[in-house]
């Protein structure tokens, strides 16, 4: 069975500055929600009709394998932080 791209749950948006006073010191897409514009692990585009798998905080990533592998590497690097503490 295919499967076809769902409504998005959320959007994130940004007051129109001209209308608010407000100033933006960059573009909306370098601000808040730069973070959504590449995997963090592969850096490929994300799409706006495909899903997006988020871990931890403000992080985004393509796929669930690249998702479980920062999932792996901080699992990892929490064990090396406790041997050295053990250590030292």
């Amino acid at each position: 069975m295919e499967q076809q791209p769902g409504r998005s749950i959320f959007t994130l948006n940004s007051p129109i500055g001209e209308t608010t006073g407000f100033v933006y010191k960059k573009p909306p897409d370098e601000g808040f929600r730069a973070f959504l514009k590449c995997c963090s692990l592969c850096k490929k585009k994300l799409r706006q009709d495909k899903e997006v798998y988020m871990y931890g905080c403000l992080t985004a990533f393509c796929s669930l394998k690249w998702q479980d592998d920062q999932m792996a590497l901080d699992r990892m690097s929490v064990v090396s932080d406790i041997n050295r503490s053990d250590v030292g």
